[in-house]
């Protein structure tokens, strides 16, 4: 999938009546509300879990078919353990997610805007951007980033993670390799957070 198609992923089709990956997102937080894992200690982001790492949540993408479908057609990373990862990350009204950044740029990810109020917005580096319902945002997250919500309402959106698309498949298959080799090493506890 070339990133282009793959910006437009949460698009249902012009004119179409399929419910789109916004609707997914809307009834997994409203069946999983009392269920939503806290992200850290932080109450005003909520996550909830489609894949990862590396494990499906078969309850989940059972009620997000659209989700699983759009999930499958990516070139997501695939690494036993670590990758993929997909969620939908709910930010409170009035919150913001503070400057952070991820440790490779062997994957990029990709934010997928579903349920965007106005005074959303996210920065990655000196680029700041409003949200876009629908409208993905594909970036490499070793670049400082953070994501802001000015508005009233909670801000819903799928992220998930892609493989470079420079990488070739032999790259792809030394790192999987290479974090294999790492996790031997380091054992379950003490692998540091690569995810690939």
């Amino acid at each position: 999938m070339d990133v282009v198609a793959l910006l437009r992923i949460g698009r249902p089709p012009h004119g179409s009546q399929e419910p789109s990956l916004r609707h997914d997102a809307t009834r997994i937080g409203e069946e999983d509300a009392e269920q939503l894992e806290l992200a850290g200690s932080e109450a005003d982001r909520h996550v909830a879990d489609v894949d990862g790492p590396g494990e499906r949540v078969e309850d989940h993408l059972a009620r997000c078919p659209r989700t699983a479908a759009a999930l499958e057609a990516a070139p997501r990373v695939d690494i036993p353990g670590r990758g993929p990862t997909a969620f939908f990350s709910i930010l409170e009204p009035r919150t913001t997610i503070p400057a952070h950044h991820g440790v490779t740029n062997t994957r990029l990810i990709v934010h997928l805007p579903l349920v965007v109020p106005p005074g959303c917005r996210f920065r990655v580096g000196s680029d700041t951007r409003e949200w876009q319902t629908g409208e993905a945002w594909v970036f490499d997250d070793t670049i400082e980033h953070e994501a802001v919500n000015d508005s009233d309402a909670p801000r819903a959106i799928l992220i998930f993670d892609i493989w470079h698309p420079e990488l070739t498949m032999l790259e792809r298959e030394l790192i999987r390799e290479a974090t294999a080799a790492l996790g031997e090493y380091y054992g379950p506890e003490g692998l540091p957070d690569v995810n690939v």
